[in-house]
Order: C-alpha cells, then sequence, then structure tokens
C-alpha cells in the first residue's frame, strides 16, 4: 500500500519521483520539502543546487569551521538578546545573516556581530590601540550635538 505524500512529509521522508514538484527540494539534512530558493545554487548538481537547504548547510559550515552546535549558536543568540554583541543589529544590511566572529590566532569562536562590526574588526587588525585610537578621534572631530547621543 502506497502512502500518502503528506504522510511522507509529516515523517520527514524523502520523497521520489513525481511527487515532488519540479520547482521543490528535499533537505538531505532535516528533510524538509523546500522552495528551490531556500537551496543554495551549485551548478553540476540535481535541479542545480545544494543538497542542504541554506540553514542546515550554514549551520553545518559552523560546525566545520568554529565547532558551533546549532544549540550553542542559539544560546549565545539569545544571550546577546538576538542582535550583534557591539551594535544590537539584529541583521545585516541587505537582510544579511549576522556572522560568527572568531580569534584569528586561535581560530576559538568569540560572538555574533553583524558583517558591519565584524568586517571593520578584521580591517582594524583586531587591534584595541587603533580602536581605542578611532573612538577617540571620532570624539575629538564630532559636533557636541553627536557627542551628546554617543554619551
Amino acid at each position: 500500500m502506497a502512502r500518502s505524500r503528506e504522510w511522507a512529509k509529516t515523517h520527514k521522508l524523502k520523497i521520489h519521483g513525481p511527487y515532488l514538484p519540479d520547482d521543490m527540494k528535499q533537505c538531505v539534512r532535516c528533510r524538509k520539502i523546500l522552495p528551490l530558493d531556500d537551496f543554495w545554487v551549485e551548478n553540476g548538481s540535481p535541479k542545480g543546487r545544494n543538497s542542504r537547504c541554506k540553514p542546515c548547510g550554514t549551520a553545518g559550515r559552523r560546525k566545520r569551521a568554529y565547532g558551533i552546535t546549532p544549540d550553542r549558536w542559539e544560546a549565545r543568540l539569545e544571550a546577546q538578546n538576538y542582535g550583534c554583541w557591539v551594535c544590537g543589529a539584529e541583521e545585516s544590511p541587505g537582510g544579511k545573516a549576522l556572522s560568527a566572529d572568531h580569534d584569528h590566532v586561535t581560530g576559538e569562536f568569540r560572538g555574533i556581530l553583524c558583517s558591519p562590526c565584524n568586517t571593520s574588526l578584521g580591517l582594524l587588525q583586531e587591534s584595541p590601540e587603533r580602536i581605542l585610537g578611532l573612538h577617540l578621534y571620532i570624539k575629538l572631530h564630532a559636533s557636541s550635538s553627536l557627542i551628546r547621543q554617543v554619551n
């Protein structure tokens, strides 16, 4: 007896053949059936998309690069009120997701930053002296109204 498509979705089973529309794909990790836009483009693969959905692919990269499990990522996000540790932004400009910041010497995961804060930290070579110097510079050259806003 053939099981229904709805039953297969509920039980996260792989759906083969005519049951899966051309504009949909099933993630090999979470088994969710999602629109193709929820998968990264990957030429040469079935349907021209990666086999993992974007959230599963991102979680896998974080785990491989920094040893961060999805539970650890979620706990850190919650501890940071779901925003960048530096500025509090909930996402980077253009809707880009927040980034995992790490020590470039040890590789140790430090926290979650928005793209501008993470990029700035890298451009400043993670130097406390440069960061403090820029802080003092901007305070010195800022208008009095801006200084009141910062303080």
